[in-house]
């Protein structure tokens, strides 16, 4: 009977053994948690980069198509191609698009390439929407704290929505990418250069 006792302590785990396994486990988690989150990342930088070349290139095969610049002759860039640049621009020669300024464009392009009769310049579909209203509060950076979902699961919820309001309209909207990081949505910068005549497309001043 005392054998058979003392065996039976023997077989069980220690406080100080299961302390171990714990933080073994702990480890495990963390490794596994930091390498998901390196993937997640790269994928997003992949995708972003991949938004940025489309947008850029949309502008073009816009400009190409109708023989002006999006969203049309009264628009910011059109103007500033007609006109020249304000007299504080002048220096440097590139103007950056304000948020009212891209958010014209945005939804100006979105929309015509979402119309099933419109020009469809580039696929919008992976690009993130959020509402415009969501983007005034900002991070310590200034830029905005809210994160979005891809445009083609809000026109999914726009399409399958029969409540009035529920969902918010394209007008109510403004399309970018979600940060690589944190997945906050960032609006692209996009820059109007006069001496050259071209608009290029970069990102948000904390990166991809």
């Amino acid at each position: 009977m005392k054998s058979e006792k003392r065996n039976a302590v023997k077989r069980g785990f220690t406080i100080v053994e299961m302390l171990m396994v714990i933080a073994v486990l702990a480890v495990l988690m963390g490794i596994v948690s930091t390498a998901a989150s390196s993937v997640i990342r790269k994928s997003r930088v992949r995708k972003n980069e991949a938004l940025r070349s489309a947008l850029q290139a949309g502008i073009a095969t816009y400009y190409q198509q109708e023989g002006f610049w999006p969203p049309g002759k009264n628009g910011a860039i059109q103007k500033w191609s007609d006109n020249g640049l304000d007299q504080k621009d002048r220096g440097s020669g590139i103007v950056t698009l304000d948020d009212t300024e891209y958010d014209t464009l945005m939804n100006y392009l979105v929309t015509r390439c979402l119309n099933a009769s419109g020009n469809k310049v580039m696929d919008v579909s992976g690009f993130t929407a959020v509402r415009k209203s969501a983007t005034s509060a900002k991070d310590e950076s200034g830029l905005p704290k809210c994160s979005g979902e891809e445009v083609k699961s809000w026109v999914a919820k726009l399409k399958a929505s029969n409540v009035r309001g529920s969902v918010p309209q394209a007008s109510e909207m403004t399309y970018g990418y979600s940060h690589s990081d944190k997945g906050r949505f960032r609006r692209f910068v996009v820059k109007y250069n006069a001496e050259t005549d071209n608009v290029t497309v970069g990102f948000a001043k904390d990166g991809k």
